[in-house]
């Protein structure tokens, strides 16, 4: 007899319900599925799918496995606990329902063993997992208490034959051999019976992932329902199939936190908050870690974690879309496009793309783009393409191929792109992609190609043909205006310098004697002289950033100055922690080499020194020149910047200088910035819609740009 995976009808005859929430699952979710239909036998069973907006095939991959199973869109990553809502608005609640993650594959016997344990007062009933090797996975847990807590975050999962109180994961492998009540086990499977459903009411969608099972077992217990282990249904589990993140890491600690406040009291919740922050600290060398202890102790950038998103709908009168094709990678050091998508974000919706990497060096399992939130309001797109994609003979074929994952990856997300950036130097628009297009040159790419190791020839090749089929051409610095114009005849460059991030509120002003601050990366940009001049002086100075040089003779003058006595190199740091380094500095400084690739530049670090209230030295680059001497000592030789460093220095730092310069960086702050972008992307519209009007020369009119007839 063949086995049907029926659609779910609320008036249909179905045995048991199967729930499961996909997001980028293609992976996983057809395996599922088939041991779904080898399992069911006799069972009527109807199977939906809940996808969670996924941007590669799980769609397409759920629908050929299970033709027959309710597979339908969420509207938007919106959370596990939000899918499973929405699947259960589909059923009609007269039978069970079994949630099943998309990394897991039942075993023969499975579903009749859960369901006949299905009886009396048992509201839910856990399987046996196994892992991918047939061991038995750690799944029951004990509610989360303070001396759980304690225990876990001293001794993680060692000394596992403490007492269970000092415990939340049963350690215990005797006790997965027998059937028992259990307080809570992990959710990958869960067998809910219609009353308990019922009962219950839906799951807490204010956790978007993690934690949202143990609510709801907790909830189960409250409505007077038991949970039932039974080891003979065995599910076997991929562990991580949700993916891995030092930022899901974050997650999962915060939402402990959260559950346990909306169960306790506000003391209990606070000593349980302080023990979150002892085990991420006792791990702080480990990696995640240190997110997570700045996520538990500093409960202001909770928003920042991910989230829900409705990627349908508008967030207000600046809602449109922009993609932003960044230069180098969002987990990268922060830098310009980093910023300025930042602030985009906070006035609407922002699409960042990667650069794509090789598929050799692809991290990411099945080949396929990979679709994140990084900050609430960004959607995040990474790409692949073949080895050596960026060399000529294959530059033509990578470009289609990440076009194409590009184009896919938008279409899934159901927006339309209003705005298409480009600030990288070796990558060109992607053909056939809606939106106005807007060339934004952040440094002489051309010039620096060599520092870059890039070829200046095909650089100036990429630059040339970008500024030929973009729409506005931005330039970060009047000298670089006049470069681009000159390189590619571009017509009417406009600038768009960088901004800063202003602290909110100005700390007490450092006092004499404390030391000169140096941001940012080092390399050849740098001038050389200078350091070894303040290092000789005996000028104390912090240094943070990474060490990006390529010259032995650089690096072996830069080893000398890191190393002297005055100095101390920090490395690179969050940029969390920038604006407490720079308020214990007297002034920062931005040793800048003379060089046309640096007079062509605009310095991000001279901006947020500003922002933070220290006072600037600079050499006489003409972006220190364009924001004025008034708030920037320029200096025009080595000895000179000397000088001036000591001076500020042994002077130090006056509350009404630090509030003159704060109040200054709030006129160029990113928000500004995204302002004057979105300005100058208006004014090209209606310059290109008077162009196009019938009035002028016939032609139909329109707002943007139609760029789909591009060869790619």
């Amino acid at each position: 007899m063949e086995v049907v995976l029926a659609v779910m009808s609320p008036d249909g005859p179905h045995d048991l319900a199967v729930i499961v929430v996909t997001y980028n699952s293609a992976g996983h979710v057809g395996e599922l599925l088939d041991s779904l239909r080898a399992d069911a036998g006799n069972l009527a069973v109807a199977v939906l799918v809940a996808d969670n907006a996924s941007a590669d095939d799980t769609v397409e991959v759920a629908r050929l496995h299970a033709p027959e199973a309710l597979v339908f869109d969420t509207g938007g990553n919106l959370g596990y606990a939000a899918a499973i809502n929405a699947a259960l608005a589909r059923l009609d609640g007269s039978r069970p329902v079994l949630i099943l993650n998309p990394d897991a594959a039942v075993s023969p016997g499975t579903l009749a063993t859960m369901l006949g344990a299905l009886r009396d007062e048992v509201g839910a009933v856990v399987p046996r997992f196994v892992g991918d090797d047939g061991t038995t996975a750690l799944s029951l847990r004990r509610d989360p208490s303070l001396s759980a807590a304690l225990g876990d975050a001293l001794f993680g999962a060692r000394f596992r034959s403490r007492p269970g109180r000092f415990a939340e994961t049963v350690f215990d492998p005797m006790v997965y051999d027998g059937p028992q009540a259990v307080e809570w086990a992990t959710g990958a499977a869960l067998l809910l019976s219609p009353e308990a459903v019922a009962a219950v009411g839906p799951w807490d969608e204010r956790f978007f992932l993690y934690s949202e099972e143990t609510d709801y077992f907790n909830r189960l217990h409250k409505a007077g329902f038991r949970v039932i282990y039974t080891p003979d249904a065995v599910i076997r589990h991929s562990v991580g199939g949700s993916g891995s993140s030092a930022r899901l890491d974050a997650l999962m600690a915060v939402n402990r936190i959260r559950y346990i406040r909306k169960h306790h009291s506000r003391p209990y919740a606070a000593v349980y908050r302080s023990l979150i922050a002892l085990g991420e600290l006792l791990r702080l060398g480990l990696p995640g870690h240190a997110l997570a202890l700045r996520s538990v102790t500093r409960e202001s950038s909770w928003g920042l974690l991910p989230g829900p998103s409705n990627l349908a709908s508008g967030t207000g009168p600046g809602s449109e879309t922009i993609v932003y094709l960044g230069g180098v990678t969002w987990d990268d050091i922060a830098g310009t496009g980093r910023h300025l998508v930042t602030a985009l974000a906070r006035q609407g919706r922002v699409v960042w793309i990667d650069p794509p990497v090789s598929v050799l060096r692809w991290r990411s399992g099945a080949l396929g783009t990979v679709v994140s939130r990084p900050l609430d309001g960004v959607t995040r797109i990474r790409t692949f393409g073949p080895p050596a994609l960026t060399r000529p003979i294959v530059r033509n074929f990578s470009r289609r191929l990440v076009a194409g994952q590009i184009r896919h990856a938008i279409h899934r997300l159901g927006v339309t792109p209003e705005l298409v950036v480009l600030d990288s130097s070796n990558r060109r628009f992607p053909a056939r992609l809606a939106g106005l297009r807007v060339l934004y040159v952040t440094d002489d790419w051309v010039g620096g190609a060599g520092l870059m190791g890039l070829s200046p020839t095909d650089t100036e090749e990429i630059l040339r043909r970008n500024a030929h089929e973009a729409d506005l051409v931005l330039a970060i610095s009047p000298a670089l205006a006049e470069v681009v114009t000159a390189k590619t005849r571009a017509e009417n460059v406009e600038v768009l310098p960088n901004g800063a991030d202003p602290v909110e509120r100005l700390p007490a002003p450092a006092p004499a004697g404390s030391p000169a601050i140096l941001i940012g990366t080092l390399n050849e940009r740098l001038d050389i002289s200078i350091l070894e001049g303040l290092a000789l002086a005996g000028l104390p100075l912090i240094v943070v950033g990474p060490r990006a040089d390529r010259d032995p003779e650089f690096a072996r003058r830069l080893d000398a100055v890191l190393a002297a006595p005055s100095a101390e190199w920090l490395g690179a740091r969050p940029y969390e922690d920038l604006a407490g380094l720079m308020a214990s500095a007297s002034v920062g400084v931005t040793p800048y080499a003379d060089s046309s690739f640096n007079r062509s530049s605009f310095p991000l670090k001279t901006l947020e020194y500003l922002g933070a209230g220290l006072p600037v030295v600079s050499t006489d680059i003409p972006a220190a020149r364009w924001l004025g001497d008034e708030q920037i000592d320029i200096a025009e030789s080595s000895a000179e910047f000397v000088t001036r460093v000591r001076g500020w220095i042994a002077e130090g730092r006056t509350f009404d200088g630090d509030r003159e310069r704060h109040a200054f960086a709030r006129i160029h702050s990113w928000d500004a910035r995204a302002a004057r972008l979105r300005e100058l992307a208006a004014g090209t519209r209606e310059r290109l819609s008077l162009r196009l009007s019938p009035d002028s020369d016939g032609i139909e009119s329109r707002l943007l740009p139609d760029h789909g007839g591009e060869q790619e």
